[in-house]
């Protein structure tokens, strides 16, 4: 990807500028909310037509789209071998096409908007966290009985929800880390208030979500950061690193038996039921039974499309059991083995390949883990959100769904972070 300075010459305060970077902001927001679908794609759509035109103008460098361009393209293609043609199409574009021309977006856009502009899409995304939050304890805990129904719902549901706050939370995370360095005044404040006030949202959702997966994206998200911890003593270091690993453990405990448990809380029965949950998870059926479909189609798959998946389901997956039919006929709840089923073995080799793009578009040539103290920060925040959402979607795949368009949106937003002068 083209650095600042390669860049053609363009005014940061022009009003197109300013306008695709409301867009592209306004587009977390509706990644938050869920009753906002219809806004969703057309700040989709808008985000599609930014990069469209910054191809057109060679703001972006060729030659990083490259590893995108067989995925995109065999996500479209799709649509010649699938059972629901136009529906392949459909989905392609909204949920694989726009939020690749999100991220590109973004990569550039950031790195140019004007410094009092810095910080709105994330001040946006946490306006929007504070209404799902609010509409998840209405649901889950009948806060607030008179709440208008707008903001009940804007919350989007247990694994929606968890995903977005997985996100949230290492976006959080990532502003406070990025800004403790610098001494800002009134400024550095609302910065660090800003990133807590994301870090807590976050949270919130995960908790709200009872979800342990939520805990272990965070994990998952949070690793890139302990290289940063190699400036310090060893007895931090250890300290970080438990630290770490007591968070993802007492949210296992939370999610898996204390948010579940009817009776008293035990040791016991703690262990007992948090390996129940595993053994005996649905999943292991389900999975085995959407490998036998891949295995029918392995080439090229039944064509793409979340919609499409349930139909797939319906027809070739067998029944697991009568509670569990409906999730484990809607899709294979891993994303790779999701696109596997969709696109085929050669559909998974672009995908990797995609992935692999991406993370050399956030290393932006030298590295994820390279360059300058601040620089690294801004890279190692991009890379914990792809981290964190490949780690989310193992057991439930939210890859290409309304949640993670936050991750396609901040992964440019930090990727450009590290251009910036």
């Amino acid at each position: 990807m083209n650095s600042p300075k390669d860049l053609p010459a363009y005014s940061t305060s022009s009003t197109s500028l300013k306008l695709a970077w409301l867009c592209l902001s306004l587009l977390g927001v509706f990644a938050v909310v869920a009753n906002g679908p219809a806004l969703r794609r057309v700040f989709l759509l808008s985000a599609l037509i930014v990069g469209v035109v910054m191809m057109i103008r060679r703001w972006l460098d060729w030659r990083a789209l490259r590893p995108f361009m067989p995925w995109i393209a065999i996500t479209l293609g799709s649509a010649y071998w699938s059972m629901l043609p136009k529906t392949s199409l459909i989905d392609s574009l909204w949920e694989v096409l726009c939020p690749i021309a999100a991220f590109f977006a973004a990569t550039v856009i950031f790195s140019r908007v004007e410094k009092r502009f810095y910080w709105t899409a994330f001040w946006l995304a946490a306006g929007a966290a504070v209404l799902a939050v609010l509409g998840g304890l209405h649901g889950h805990l009948g806060v607030w009985p008179g709440m208008p129904k707008a903001i009940f719902a804007a919350y989007s549901g247990r694994g929606v929800a968890s995903t977005a706050g997985v996100f949230l939370t290492l976006i959080g995370f990532s502003v406070i880390l990025i800004n403790q360095d610098k001494r800002y005044g009134q400024q550095a404040k609302s910065l660090y208030f800003l990133g807590a006030l994301l870090v807590v949202l976050g949270a919130a959702l995960g908790i709200l979500g009872h979800n342990r997966m939520y805990w272990f994206a965070v994990f998952v998200g949070l690793l890139p950061w302990l290289g940063l911890l190699r400036q310090v003593s060893l007895r931090l270091r250890v300290i970080s690193g438990l630290g770490v690993v007591l968070l993802v453990l007492s949210g296992v405990l939370y999610s898996s038996y204390i948010a579940k448990t009817q009776g008293p809380v035990s040791a016991d029965g703690a262990v007992v039921q948090i390996q129940q949950s595993y053994t005996a998870d649905p999943r292991w059926r389900i999975w085995e039974s959407w490998v036998a479909v891949a295995a029918e189609q392995p080439l090229l798959g039944y064509g793409y499309g979340t919609r499409v998946l349930p139909k797939i389901g319906v027809k070739h997956v067998p029944s697991v059991s009568p509670e569990h039919d409906i999730a484990a006929q809607h899709h294979a709840h891993n994303v790779f083995i999701n696109v596997v089923v969709q696109t085929g073995l050669l559909g998974l080799a672009c995908f990797l390949w995609m992935l692999f793009g991406m993370w050399q578009v956030i290393g932006n040539k030298t590295g994820v883990f390279a360059g300058q103290d601040e620089q690294r920060k801004w890279k190692i925040a991009a890379a914990s959100l792809l981290l964190a959402a490949l780690a989310k979607s193992m057991t439930d795949d939210f890859f290409w769904g309304p949640a993670t368009i936050l991750m396609w949106l901040f992964a440019g937003i930090f990727a450009a972070g590290a251009q910036r002068k």
